[in-house]
């Protein structure tokens, strides 16, 4: 079946190790562990990935270059049926890594991330894109200038641009005058701020009429042109909230360009991204999710 749509994801690729233990281990402890996952991640990536699955034409930019995961990282991306585009291709550079501690009693993940900061970037690869080809594209915050390069042109062309704010990164305010729909989590802390009503009013100053605050297992508050709502989120048995939150954008923005409303499209993304925190990992969720839909049909 042709896939309806063409979504653009760019951001960071990263290989996560994550480990399952039964609680959080306190310092200077030794803990067994008998689940291990290794997989290719970060928000962009895991976004890309799962709008892919759900039936989109998917490309990914995303900085890589040649190391010793460098054949694991592009290969599982590809697996996924995602084009990757690596800015850093044939270039020497140091693997980004993350080690993620998930407590099975209550789901939560903890990470400790390795990214070198003085990564030199050749961006002549996403000024060849042509920006008509999308229907939607999404930056998740890191490497601004490439973003920025790719999100100038959308406005122009009328393509929709979502922000994924996890977190404020630096440079994340040279990326918000070119972004139309600001999905960003509660860790989401603009310089100074920390009430919801003033990250909501930061962002709104940008122009941006579309925003929604994710709040974990809370409701999500919404501004649509200047209207506040929520939505509630699923409560599902948590085992794992790593990726959630990628998924959530991923599968937002399916449907958004897809034509659903911008709170039906939240509403089927938060859907999603409960079911994804049934499961270990960032993909295992996926055949259940098809099973599920088989047995609805």
């Amino acid at each position: 079946m042709p896939k309806p749509i063409n979504a653009l994801f760019a951001g960071l690729s990263i290989i996560d190790l994550q480990v399952f233990v039964p609680f959080y281990p306190a310092s200077n402890t030794k803990t067994r562990t008998d689940k291990f996952e290794i997989s290719t991640g970060g928000p962009a990536t895991n976004a890309a990935i799962t709008c892919s699955f759900l039936g989109a034409e998917t490309t990914l930019i995303s900085p890589v270059g040649k190391h010793y995961f460098s054949h694991s990282i592009t290969e599982s991306i590809s697996q996924q049926d995602v084009q990757h585009i690596d800015p850093l291709k044939n270039i020497e550079a140091e693997p980004l890594i993350a080690s993620i501690v998930t407590d099975e009693s209550n789901g939560e993940r903890t990470i400790f991330s390795y990214h070198p900061s003085n990564r030199t970037i050749n961006y002549a690869p996403v000024t060849d894109i042509d920006i008509d080809n999308f229907h939607i594209v999404l930056s998740d915050g890191f490497y601004p200038e490439m973003a920025v390069e790719l999100l100038k042109n959308t406005g122009k062309h009328k393509i929709p641009s979502v922000f994924d704010g996890g977190s404020w990164k630096t440079g994340t305010e040279n990326i918000l005058p070119y972004i139309d729909i600001a999905i960003c989590s509660n860790d989401f802390h603009p310089p100074g701020l920390r009430s919801l009503d003033e990250i909501i009013c930061y962002l709104q100053n940008y122009g941006i009429e579309k925003i929604a605050i994710t709040r974990g297992g809370q409701s999500i508050v919404i501004a649509e042109r200047g209207v506040f709502s929520e939505i509630s989120v699923p409560q599902v048995a948590c085992i794992d909230s790593l990726g959630a939150g990628d998924v959530f954008h991923g599968a937002f923005c399916y449907f958004y360009a897809l034509g659903h409303s911008f709170r039906n499209a939240l509403e089927k993304a938060s859907e999603i991204a409960s079911f994804s925190c049934m499961h270990r990992g960032t993909r295992n969720w996926m055949p259940h999710y098809l099973n599920q839909i088989k047995n609805k049909s």
